[in-house]
């Protein structure tokens, strides 16, 4: 029904290009609906599903929980959690870091989130932007939703691990992309090419950043679940997503 895309430049954190589907010809509103006009990718906001799963990789990976060289065991494919079913299309037994994101395991991310204190998994959502605004600064440009409760539940950290229980907008999910892609750097993001030094952050240790980018290269590849991103002469790190 819609879409949006951003394109940022991982060393700046510049906007270079944003574009949304419907959209309109500003020279000519007649009979435009008015839902057209809107911005989509900061306004809307969504449950971004397994595009959020590099983040269980990523705090397993800062706590030491695990290593980039062990494996998650995922038998039987299936788990409960207070009443609550967990579960990939199939056992996948034991499963790299690397392939707990290229075959996208709801079973993996849940061990990975689990593995460490909540606070530890909570806390890398707030540092890396999706419980703020992206920095943009255009107006009507929405936070997401993240309800800050005072206890979670294992069930509700296995759903958060992946993708749900929290919606953002493609503007805030671009930032968190933007900071993997760049060493583990936030910055905020920007529409305007000022040539002044923005405020910049390290969130995550630029080995452990590092490492997630290479894993997210095998999502993008003949048997991960983002084939059809390859393209030929070019190295893409990527991670699908089901909304």
């Amino acid at each position: 029904a819609s879409g949006s895309a951003i394109v940022v430049d991982v060393e700046t954190a510049e906007v270079l290009a944003m574009v949304n589907s419907p959209s309109f010809n500003p020279n000519n509103r007649t009979n435009v609906p008015v839902h057209r006009y809107r911005n989509r990718a900061i306004t809307d906001t969504f449950e971004p599903g397994s595009t959020m799963k590099p983040l269980s990789v990523i705090n397993a990976l800062e706590y030491g929980s695990y290593g980039t060289l062990d494996l998650v065991d995922t038998s039987p494919g299936y788990m409960r959690l207070g009443g609550r079913r967990v579960s990939d299309p199939r056992n996948r037994g034991l499963l790299s870091l690397a392939d707990v994101l290229k075959y996208s395991s709801n079973m993996g991310s849940t061990k990975l989130a689990l593995s460490t204190p909540k606070e530890s998994f909570l806390g890398l959502f707030y540092d890396i932007g999706l419980v703020d605004q992206s920095g943009i600064d255009l107006v009507g440009e929405s936070t997401g939703l993240f309800n800050d409760r005072r206890r979670w539940s294992d069930s509700e950290i296995a759903s958060l691990s992946f993708g749900y229980g929290i919606s953002v907008t493609a503007a805030q999910l671009a930032r968190m992309y933007t900071t993997i892609g760049a060493g583990g750097i936030s910055r905020p993001l920007s529409i305007i090419k000022t040539g002044i030094e923005k405020p910049e952050e390290r969130i995550i240790s630029e080995e452990t950043a590092m490492s997630v980018l290479n894993m997210m290269e095998s999502v993008v590849s003949e048997e991960g679940s983002g084939k059809n991103a390859i393209v030929k002469g070019y190295r893409v790190a990527g991670k699908t997503g089901t909304s």
